[in-house]
């Protein structure tokens, strides 16, 4: 028979169940006697994170890039890991691009506790190195001048790694703070916007205004012979010229306000020439005794 034209029906809903007669209530549960309520949780306090140290770039050069300027870079690789923000690389005003470093010099590092890890590959001194560098470190007065020939807007940030340890050693916080000013008119002047800046920028524009109030008695010492081509104890005469300046480097930023110990109160810190001795130089004496 055909469904066609027959009414449609609502459907019956289905009833409600009816409770079961006798039936107990489940009942609701009781507080467990002498148990510690859960306490409602605390807010979480969330720490407000530390802005990172703007980065701060220093780059040592040498002739070749396979002897002094890479032995420099891993020296202060070592010495200034522990100050934040701070990029190391070396070049070569005449680089013997994609050489490792000899023998000798990776023999010198590891009698200091050093290692060449990565393997340090040479590069070629360029105008780009030199104007991502807030620091350059020449290993002898005419390295200095290269960097100067390449790029004369490097004037103010280069220096032989000798001389920057030695005028450092003469900085005072009043010199450190009218650099900082100094440098925060020159980015206002060149209508940069106002940004955090490393206290090494500031501690590169004070050594530079101090530099030549204190002159070497004898230029010369300002420079670190190449050992290239020599025996091991070359190598290790290199290595003794540049690890007292590096450690007093080193010292130097480690006391730069926003960067590590508070400054000493004759100055930043005490001028390298009168250090005592380290152990690192005392390893050196051996090595160059062979």
């Amino acid at each position: 028979m055909s469904h066609h034209g027959k009414k449609q029906t609502a459907p019956t809903p289905w009833p409600a169940p009816s409770p079961v007669s006798g039936a107990t209530p489940w009942p609701s549960p009781s507080p467990v006697s002498g148990a510690t309520p859960w306490p409602n949780p605390s807010p979480v306090s969330v720490a407000t994170p530390t802005p990172p140290v703007p980065a701060f770039q220093i780059l040592t050069v040498c002739t070749g890039n396979i002897c002094r300027s890479p032995m420099a870079e891993i020296m202060l690789r070592h010495a200034l890991r522990d100050i934040p923000g701070i990029g190391l690389a070396s070049a070569g005003t005449n680089a013997l691009v994609g050489h490792p470093m000899p023998p000798e010099a990776r023999a010198v590092l590891e009698g200091l506790s050093l290692t060449d890890e990565p393997p340090h590959v040479a590069q070629q001194l360029t105008t780009d190195l030199v104007q991502r560098s807030d620091l350059i470190l020449a290993l002898t007065r005419e390295h200095r001048r290269r960097v100067v020939q390449l790029d004369p807007s490097a004037t103010r940030r280069v220096f032989t790694l000798r001389e920057f340890a030695y005028v450092a050693g003469h900085v005072t916080e009043a010199d450190l703070a009218e650099a900082a000013a100094d440098l925060a008119w020159r980015d206002e002047v060149e209508g940069l916007p106002p940004t955090p800046q490393h206290p090494g920028r500031a501690a590169v524009g004070a050594v530079f205004a101090v530099n030549g109030v204190f002159p070497w008695p004898d230029p010369t010492e300002l420079d670190v012979a190449d050992p290239f081509g020599q025996p091991l104890v070359a190598y290790a005469e290199a290595a003794a010229r540049m690890l007292p300046a590096v450690e007093a480097l080193a010292e130097f930023f480690a006391h730069l306000p926003g960067l590590g110990s508070p400054a000493s109160p004759s100055g930043v810190t005490a001028s390298w020439g009168q250090q005592s001795p380290s152990t690192s130089s005392e390893a050196l004496v051996g090595l160059s005794s062979r």
